[in-house]
């Protein structure tokens, strides 16, 4: 009788426990979030990737790769990950009103996270002034692949042999040798012969 009553007695007390962690987990999902190659586990009640980014104070740019989508479903267990093409500038692009405590995100290892990716494609872009630039047969004129620089960008490359300088636009991406840059034969033939192969040359950009 005596073990019946203290069994009774701990269903009474785990009785609202359970409860209770049904009531709290039963709400919110597991879900991975990757953001520029970190990951980290998180617990969301949003019903969307858009607002459980914003939950998680991941800012995002149109420029961005976000896998699913802003607008896919939670679903419990899933992957979502973020692609930072650009970092922002943290002074003038973060709207600190939109969180409960501005200071604490502003010490928030999200904004570490994003002055680091901030100064590592700084350093990127700098040390992706000079290198080798390598052609391609294609008649689309004075055009050039480019691994990282946005499409559409107007790169003025200059032959450090020869001084000679042509302006190009980025069109497409796949170098897959330590060149920086990819002209198009019209354009290559411009700054050297194509019997070279590959010359020495700066990219400028804005």
């Amino acid at each position: 009788m005596r073990v019946r009553t203290e069994r009774y007695i701990l269903s009474l007390f785990l009785l609202p426990v359970a409860l209770m962690s049904l009531s709290f987990f039963g709400g919110y999902k597991e879900v991975e979030l990757i953001v520029d190659g970190s990951s980290r586990t998180v617990w969301t009640s949003a019903p969307d990737v858009g607002q459980m980014l914003h939950e998680n104070a991941v800012i995002t740019t149109p420029d961005d790769k976000i896998g699913p989508s802003s607008d896919a479903t939670i679903q419990d267990g899933m992957k979502v990950e973020v692609a930072h093409a650009r970092c922002p500038v943290l002074s003038t692009s973060i709207d600190n009103t939109a969180f409960d405590d501005p200071e604490a995100f502003q010490n928030s290892d999200m904004v570490s996270a994003l002055r680091e990716c901030e100064a590592r494609k700084k350093a990127e872009e700098e040390a992706a002034h000079y290198g080798k630039a390598s052609w391609y047969e294609f008649t689309g004129g004075m055009r050039a692949a480019h691994n990282t620089l946005p499409i559409g960008t107007s790169v003025r490359v200059t032959n450090l042999q020869s001084g000679r300088s042509i302006i190009v636009e980025i069109n497409d991406r796949g170098i897959y040798t330590d060149a920086i840059i990819d002209l198009d034969l019209a354009a290559f033939r411009e700054l050297a012969d194509p019997g070279q192969g590959v010359i020495p040359v700066r990219l400028d950009w804005e």
